[in-house]
């Protein structure tokens, strides 16, 4: 069966909505969060398109670009408080379509299957290359140097995006201050230049626990390293 995935935490919505695309041979793939959407699409890019509403995620737009990067998956938002400007926002940050609520289940639908039949247009569309690597409930997008995880974000300088993203490539194992620090400050640093590499790292934990269980990720071992734990 084919399906799309939608974010929306309106549960009566969802089940109309599903219903309704059920009578289509459509399956519907829910989940609650920005977030959550594109830990799935990391893995799994295989759905007819994605859904976002609005109403339940106003702040849907400051994840939406980090969706896009892995995905070319036509995405389309529907609101009940449409305007140009919040329409101009939408497209520039990545959605495809952006449009208000139909009247009904069965006529927001319709338009779907109508929206889905020039999908072709999307099709040869490629991705940057940018790198978008996750771990546990962690999405690290590379490219815009900031850390996801529920439908919390925290901005990371250059080196502290450095750190975890090495961190994160080596995840579940300990990886030693004298190579972390060689592979992000370079060569030129060595083991008595551990005060720098220990600052940065309290810095991504601190911001790290801004979004829990987040905080729980980075492992100290005093005499060993750090380790990225995914699990």
């Amino acid at each position: 069966m084919s399906t799309i995935l939608v974010v929306d935490k309106n549960i009566n919505n969802h089940k109309q909505e599903t219903d309704e695309w059920g009578k289509h041979g459509i399956g519907v793939r829910r989940v609650y969060t920005m977030s959550e959407a594109i830990l799935l699409l990391t893995h799994n890019d295989e759905y007819l398109f994605i859904g976002i509403n609005e109403d339940t995620l106003p702040d849907f737009t400051s994840q939406l670009h980090v969706m896009r990067d892995v995905t070319n998956t036509p995405i389309f938002v529907i609101t009940s408080s449409y305007t140009v400007k919040k329409e101009i926002k939408a497209l520039q940050h990545g959605a495809d379509v952006y449009s208000p609520f139909g009247d009904s289940a069965e006529e927001n639908v319709l338009s779907g299957l109508e929206l889905l039949k020039t999908k072709n247009k999307w099709a040869g569309r490629r991705l940057e290359p940018c790198a978008v690597l996750t771990g546990g409930s962690i999405i690290l997008s590379l490219l815009h140097r900031i850390v996801i995880a529920g439908d919390k974000k925290v901005s990371l300088t250059k080196n502290e995006c450095g750190v975890l993203c090495y961190l994160m490539k080596n995840s579940n194992h300990f990886v030693p201050h004298t190579k972390l620090l060689k592979e992000v400050w370079g060569e030129t640093y060595g083991e008595h230049d551990t005060a720098v590499l220990w600052q940065t790292v309290d810095r991504v934990r601190k911001k790290l626990a801004k979004i829990p269980p987040a905080n729980k990720h980075i492992i100290v071992e005093r005499g060993v390293g750090y380790m990225f734990s995914s699990l």
